[in-house]
Parts: structure tokens; sequence; C-alpha cells
């Protein structure tokens, strides 16, 4: 085996073959596995297909011996390699958070559309039994208000007391992420919280003479950001329950009409500033977030 080496060595170099486009070089150590027949007077022998695989003839001053189709297999190198992942790892960085960011959109939408018709559904059927929504006595208490005109036409499946509530629960402004419970009384002890079917919680309160429901579509769980994952829907007089901005609004006048651009960025309730208008805004671009809705 040495002297086959060191034959090897000093007579044999594997070139690539002409005409391939994959580089089929061997080592020597490599090439001392394979059985060798010295012929005297040859300068080139070509195995027959059979024996390819394994043995190719090796005679006294040949320049360069064949390999089969087979034999040979393209590879890269460990910095292709490397440089290939990087790659893929700085193209993943960039997409991932937009992937992630569209399925939460996708999400919210969802469940406050679902959040939505289920409330509108419970207020008709209300109507059924107490007349239209402008007629309902809205000086009720928000534990009274609830028992009687929404509880008995929603699936409840948890209420809660103010014991029962988390200590740390809050809502947060979207802009500065400042505590922004002020808006219908989030935390306050007179709101009436429940689940409902779909698992969204809901809480009942009070501004000025009308009822506001809070939808927080994840419960308890955070970020409890207004227009992240709590939104905001009134029951207007007029409209029935819409949400909140697109019909009475507190310290607007009775003709107010409300704009998009108006509820998007021109108050500090609007959707891009603390956020208590974005489900109107959603519910006015077809039920889904757009790229103007800052996220």
């Amino acid at each position: 085996r040495y002297y086959v080496t060191k034959a090897l060595r000093s007579i044999v170099k594997i070139f690539p073959l002409p005409g391939e486009g994959c580089y089929a070089r061997r080592s020597v150590a490599q090439s001392t596995q394979i059985l060798f027949t010295l012929a005297k007077g040859a300068t080139h022998v070509d195995p027959p297909i059979s024996q390819r695989k394994s043995v190719f003839t090796l005679v006294k001053g040949a320049a360069h011996a064949a390999l089969s189709n087979k034999q040979r297999k393209c590879a890269f190198t460990l910095a292709e390699v490397l440089i290939t992942l990087g790659i893929i790892g700085v193209v993943a960085a960039m997409t991932l958070p937009v992937l992630i960011a569209n399925y939460q959109k996708k999400q919210t939408v969802v469940r406050l559309k679902s959040t939505y018709s289920l409330l509108q559904q419970a207020v008709k059927m209300a109507e059924i039994d107490y007349g239209e929504i402008g007629s309902w006595n809205f000086t009720l208490n928000n534990e009274s208000f609830y028992n009687t005109y929404l509880k008995p036409y929603l699936k409840v499946i948890k209420e809660f007391d103010l014991s029962s509530v988390p200590s740390d629960y809050h809502a947060y402004c979207k802009d500065d992420k400042a505590i922004c419970d002020n808006y219908a009384g989030v935390t306050k002890s007179s709101t009436k919280k429940f689940v409902i079917e779909n698992g969204v919680l809901l809480i009942l309160a009070s501004i000025e003479n009308s009822k506001t429901v809070i939808v927080d579509i994840n419960g308890f769980k955070g970020p409890n950001v207004w227009g992240r994952d709590i939104f905001l829907f009134n029951t207007d007089k007029e409209k029935g329950i819409v949400p909140y901005g697109l019909g009475e609004v507190a310290g607007m006048p009775a003709d107010y009409e409300p704009t998009k651009t108006y509820l998007l960025d021109m108050e500090y309730r609007a959707c891009n500033q603390d956020g208590v208008f974005c489900a109107a805004i959603i519910m006015l671009d077809g039920w889904e977030i757009t790229d103007e809705y800052k996220w």
C-alpha cells in the first residue's frame, strides 16, 4: 500500500473531465482504496461499465484516469454553506415580524367581528321583548341593564365581580402605552364584566347617557392596549350597537358626523393616538386592518 501510494503521487493527476459541469477530484489517499492493475504500454484505460463503480486500471505513463458519472458528486464548501445560512437568516429576520403581525391582525379582526355579530343579535332579540333600543331604560345601573337587556340573549360562560378581576389589569393607550382606564371606566367596580361563548371578555359601562361595551378579545391577557386587543362599542339610541365613534360620542355635538380622517388621527381618542376609535376604523375599512392603521 505504501509503494502504491507513492507511485500514485508521482504518476497520477486526476483532472476534471472536459464538458462536465461538476469537478470530481479525488485525493490520493482516497484512491488507494480502489483496486489498480498496472499494464505496460497503455496511456489511458477506460474500464468496463460494470467495473467503474469500484475499479479502474492505471497504466504506466497515464496522464489521468476517468471516473464514471455515478462516482462524481457536487458539494458545497463550508464557506458557501455558511453564506447561504446567513442569507436565509437575514431574510427570515426581515419577513417573520411582518408575517406574525399580519397573522395577529387577521385574528384580531375575526374575533372582533364575531363579537360584534353576537352583540347585534342580542340587541335585536331584546328589541323583540322590550321594543326598539331607543325606548330602553338607560338610567338603570350597569348590573340591572346587563341582567335585563343583554344576559338573557347572550351565552354567558363566566361572570366576574371586582374581587375576581386581576389587580394588575389595566387598559393602556395605544400611542404611548400609558394607563388609559378612564375610557368607560375599565376597572371601576360599577362596570359589569363577563365572558361570552367565543371566549371574549365584555365590560358593560356607562358614558354620559349611554351604555358602552368594552371588548377585550383575549380576556385579561396582555397586551391590553386600545386598538390591539381592547375595543369600544356604544349602545346608540338611534343606530343600535355600533363601534364607538360612529354614533353618539361623549363631548361631541348632536349633529356630529365622523369622518375616517377624524377617527384615525384628528383627536386624542383617535385610533392612531389613544386608540379608542379603532373598532370604527376597522369596520369602515371593510373589517380589515390596513397599512394606515398603526399596529
